[in-house]
């Protein structure tokens, strides 16, 4: 008897660590499809700047090279507050961004004060920072899109025993 409840709980941790792994593999896919979307488009941009380059005849005091914009502005940056004051979740985030990767410290909701969750740094791609975080317990993927002038947070959690996975959706809005 005791020896199938054994044979169960280590059937039951291989699940886990299976889904646990396919989430791991789910993100590596969706990170390596966008670097790759990304590439292509900017591999077209630069086709076509330089047949429209070699089409147009250059303008008097023009440089040869046109500025660039850079692929990612502070806009992450600041302290972010859930828009639900009285989220069980996520109430804060404290962003700071340097060009194309984004460092969060996310807290969650805990009583008498926030839980601090730590640092975790995430690379910023399409208007997207996708972070892990790994708490022992539960393994959390972590996208943070800007839309407009809010932010929006949507996490997966995986737990290390029989919980479910549970996934949520949250908005912030920037401190001022």
């Amino acid at each position: 008897m005791k020896r199938n409840r054994a044979n169960g709980k280590e059937q039951s941790r291989l699940f886990e660590l299976r889904n646990v792994l396919a989430l791991a593999i789910l993100v590596l896919i969706i990170v390596t499809a966008s670097c790759k979307k990304r590439e292509s488009a900017n591999s077209n941009n630069e086709d076509n700047s330089n047949q429209e380059a070699s089409n147009a005849s250059p303008s008097p005091g023009a440089s040869a090279e046109t500025p660039q914009p850079s692929p990612a502005t502070a806009a992450f940056d600041g302290t972010w507050v859930n828009k639900d004051t009285a989220t069980r979740n996520i109430p804060r985030l404290i962003i700071s961004q340097t060009g194309t990767e984004a460092k969060v410290h996310a807290f969650g909701k805990c009583s008498p004060k926030d839980c601090d969750w730590g640092e975790e740094t995430g690379g910023i791609i399409d208007n997207s920072v996708v972070l892990t975080w790994d708490q022992k317990f539960v393994i959390r993927k972590m996208t943070l899109t800007l839309q407009g002038n809010e932010l929006k947070c949507v996490t997966e959690s995986v737990y290390n025993d029989n919980r479910p996975r549970r996934r949520t959706e949250e908005v912030f809005v920037k401190q001022s």
